[in-house]
């Protein structure tokens, strides 16, 4: 790839969170930039790691940073504040809450932000919407509600959505999305109400199951409703295959 990949302990699988917006692109066929990515083993980052290395994080290009599951408060964010070359963030499984998106919201370059298991409720999301570059978010279903959709709609270059333990009430928010073009759910409880809510979403091009319980015949009978779609199930292990070799 030709970007820097940085481990802060022993390598460990990178989370499908990663940079999905790269992820996404490559699996969709389309080319993928070049990223510097700084990763950190869950549980070992603190605020205080942010504040004594932000000159050195400041420095990289294209950054993507992996924080999934790390001991971060908002207080550790505001460390990095404004930060030029942040492509890229993952905050999942953090104890983050809501106060900490205003120093997401400071990032003027961020593209994809994953915020998944984390304290951050949906009516937070509101301040997304003052981020004119951001193309992909990661969330839950907590924070996938009508309200929290809501607010989603209202950034103007959101074309891809990671949602995580989707129901169809959050599935039947979508539609509000008119740049959703790759939707990809994982562990979602799909029901046979499920593909009117896809076919409701205006532009959608991909479509993405990860270790939902679909059979063969309901992954067919979505296809066919989509013919516009390209619809696809993979594997966690698949996702971790993928994601290793755009870091070779």
């Amino acid at each position: 790839m030709g970007g820097k990949h940085y481990q802060a302990k022993d390598p460990t699988p990178v989370t499908f969170a990663l940079a999905t917006e790269r992820l996404l692109k490559l699996i969709s066929g389309s080319e993928v930039p070049v990223f510097d990515v700084i990763e950190f083993t869950p549980g070992i980052i603190n605020d205080d790691w942010l504040r004594d290395n932000r000159s050195a994080i400041a420095d990289m290009s294209n950054l993507t940073l992996v924080m999934h599951g790390s001991r971060i408060t908002a207080t550790g964010l505001s460390y990095l504040n404004g930060l030029q070359c942040l492509h890229s963030i993952d905050l999942s499984d953090t104890g983050l809450a809501d106060s900490s998106l205003s120093h997401v919201v400071t990032h003027p370059n961020l593209v994809d932000l994953s915020i998944p298991g984390t304290g951050i409720s949906d009516t937070a999301l509101e301040v997304l919407s003052q981020m004119p570059h951001l193309v992909a978010v990661s969330i839950d279903s907590t924070q996938a509600t009508q309200t929290g959709i809501a607010h989603l709609a209202k950034c103007p270059k959101l074309e891809i959505l990671i949602l995580y333990d989707a129901n169809d009430g959050n599935i039947a928010q979508l539609h509000r999305l008119p740049g959703l073009n790759f939707l990809t759910l994982r562990n979602a409880q799909l029901s046979e109400n499920s593909l009117a809510s896809f076919k409701a979403i205006p532009k959608l091009t991909l479509l993405t199951f990860i270790d939902c319980d679909l059979s063969d015949e309901q992954l067919t009978q979505i296809q066919t409703g989509l013919p516009t779609c390209q619809v696809q199930r993979i594997t966690s292990q698949q996702i971790e295959e993928i994601e290793k070799s755009l870091l070779d």
